[in-house]
């Protein structure tokens, strides 16, 4: 009989352990901290992790647990922290439910990592957050709309906004920022005083007004006293161009000339 109690208790263990690998994943960033994230809930004392793991499972809502080898303490919790906090707690582990960046997903709530949602059937990251670089399971902030600083187009979000050459999200030459909303637009009513400045690119069109031996901001203000949206400026020759066309009414017109500045206007 109490062989028969061993083996039973032993291949319960093993079991346990496997549901645990299963559903959970340690994080090793905890290592001996103990912290106390919001509704977390005392799940009481165990033998070890995987019992800890069981407990957390039944419990609706809880998607990560400490436990303490130590104390034998198990708390659970709501919450998934991707952010190192806590003090000192020696003996102490973290263990999140095994829902990764990229995990199947049919609703926001499926996705429990901090700042993720549902996107086309899968966990991401969500707007102004990429994903981390390294160990690829949280998000920080990163992704960001016009204006932000970026390395490329990928660290900016929204329509039609992209990295300039400066390293700084802005508008694709095609469209206007509209600073009320930081959005990108394909016209403006009203159009504003400021323009986006496109370094070494030019855009054909015809009919263009023709100002010579005009400095930037001369051709700027000219730009601003008629129905102009577009500037081309030659630094060569210091020549200023006024158009009404766009990237989008001319998009095969459009491209790179050095020492010709491409201005779009923005929008009020």
């Amino acid at each position: 009989m109490n062989v028969m109690l061993y083996f039973i208790a032993f291949f319960s263990g093993v079991l346990s352990q496997l549901h645990m690998s299963q559903t959970f994943r340690r994080n090793h960033d905890f290592q001996d901290l103990a912290c106390d994230p919001p509704g977390s809930t005392h799940l009481g004392q165990v033998g070890n992790p995987s019992r800890c793991a069981v407990l957390c499972e039944r419990l609706p809502g809880c998607n990560s647990f400490f436990f303490n080898h130590v104390t034998k303490s198990c708390r659970g919790a709501a919450s998934v922290l991707t952010t190192v906090c806590g003090l000192p707690d020696t003996g102490s582990v973290y263990f999140v439910r095994d829902v990764l960046i990229g995990s199947v997903c049919t609703g926001n709530l499926d996705c429990i990592i901090e700042n993720t949602t549902c996107q086309a059937g899968k966990c991401a990251c969500g707007v102004a957050f990429i994903t981390e670089p390294v160990k690829k399971q949280k998000c920080i902030e990163g992704a960001t709309n016009h204006g932000g600083v970026c390395e490329s187009s990928g660290d900016c979000y929204g329509p039609h906004v992209e990295c300039g050459l400066g390293g700084m999200c802005i508008c694709n030459p095609a469209y206007s920022f509209r600073p009320a909303t930081k959005t990108c637009e394909p016209s403006c009513s009203p159009y504003g005083s400021t323009f986006q400045i496109y370094p070494d690119m030019t855009l054909s069109c015809a009919l263009s007004m023709v100002y010579p031996s005009y400095t930037p901001q001369m051709c700027m203000d000219e730009c601003l006293a008629t129905d102009c949206v577009t500037i081309r400026y030659n630094h060569d020759i210091t020549e200023c161009k006024l158009d009404t066309c766009t990237v989008l009414t001319n998009p095969g017109d459009y491209g790179p000339w050095d020492g010709v500045d491409f201005y779009m206007r923005n929008c009020a």
